[in-house]
């Protein structure tokens, strides 16, 4: 019985060896049955605009801040300052106490009280005013006559002031680097009661000019806009790249990235620019072109093979574009496709 029993495990055991040797031996046909040769395939692609958005470099231009400052201590019994609204020189913004001060671009600031029998640069620098605002004729001798009385007196009378006062007083005026300034701060309120050399209001210091850098060497080439405020506001890129349109300029200080220039100057700023132009393209995998050169190279398509020009590549797809764009394409276009014409 154990005799029996050796001789049966013998030959299972010469039998399992048997079986590995065949299998060892023999092709591999199992492994050819699971992997299946890679064979190409139709892809659709999708005509889409191509505008070659990106971002530039951009140095901004701020003008200078000017402080418009009390000629006097007084009560602000009536105030004219409003913010973004110009204020022009001739004209009374305010009025402390029961007095109207009046705003005056002149060649020279002023220094005293102007009265007759005066004489100076800023005497001159005030005629000249005079005239410009359609008080004289006055004569700009510098010498503060008869006609320059009367002309100050006709000034008074128009802003609401004394009627027989011939002089200037320096606390009734209020020195303006323009003919016209626009409000950028209004720090007091009507009933508030200022010193001298308190600030009255504050003009410049916003945004007048934005330069671009050129596009890189890689953008597409072609007119170009600028575009800010999400999309919003976009205008023709000047060829010197300097953007001073008023609409634009206000949409961009309003960015997030420019307010953030403003309490920190190191910060960079940049601009998104686009085609003014779309180009359109097809999105084609990159293993559907061969004979690449340069920016021009073949597309295998379901029509037959068609000469294409590169534009672009992202995410593993190159946007090309044609005179007439496919619809499908096949990819990989494989070691057999056929030549450009």
């Amino acid at each position: 019985m154990n005799r029996l029993r050796v001789i049966v495990l013998a030959a299972v055991a010469a039998g399992a060896v048997g079986l590995l040797a065949g299998l060892w031996l023999a092709p591999d046909r199992t492994t050819d049955g699971l992997i299946a040769p890679v064979t190409a395939g139709l892809v659709e692609v999708v005509p889409r605009q191509f505008t070659d958005a990106r971002l530039a470099p951009v140095k901004a231009e701020s003008a200078p801040l000017w402080e418009a400052l009390a000629p006097a201590a007084g009560v602000l019994r009536r105030s004219d300052c409003v913010v973004g609204q110009p204020l022009a020189s001739g004209t009374s913004p305010f009025t402390l106490d029961d007095r109207p001060v009046v705003l005056l671009n002149l060649a020279t600031p002023l220094w005293r009280d102007l009265a007759q029998g005066d004489r100076g640069d800023d005497v001159q620098a005030l005629q000249g005013e005079l005239n410009r605002l359609g008080f004289g004729p006055v004569a700009t001798t510098g010498l503060f006559g008869s006609d320059t009385a009367w002309a100050v007196q006709r000034l008074w009378t128009k802003l609401g002031g004394d009627k027989r006062q011939t002089s200037l007083p320096l606390s009734q005026a209020v020195w303006s680097p323009q003919t016209e300034v626009t409000p950028t701060a209004c720090p007091w309120s009507v009933g508030q009661r200022v010193s001298p050399d308190d600030i009255l209001f504050q003009a410049g210091g916003g945004l007048i000019a934005l330069t671009v850098s050129p596009p890189a060497a890689t953008a597409w080439p072609g007119p170009r806009l600028a575009v800010t405020g999400n999309g919003a506001v976009s205008l023709a890129l000047p060829e010197d790249g300097v953007i001073t349109d008023p609409a634009f300029l206000s949409a961009y200080a309003q960015t997030p990235s420019f307010r953030s220039y403003l309490t920190d100057p190191a910060t960079s700023l940049t601009v998104e620019t686009r085609l003014a132009e779309p180009i359109e393209v097809v999105a084609a995998p990159a293993a559907a072109l061969y004979d690449v050169t340069g920016g021009q190279a073949c597309l295998a398509t379901d029509q037959g093979p068609l000469r294409v020009e590169v534009v672009a590549s992202e995410f593993g797809l190159t946007l090309v574009r044609a005179d007439r764009l496919p619809e499908r394409v096949w990819s990989p276009a494989g070691p057999t496709a056929e030549p450009c014409a």
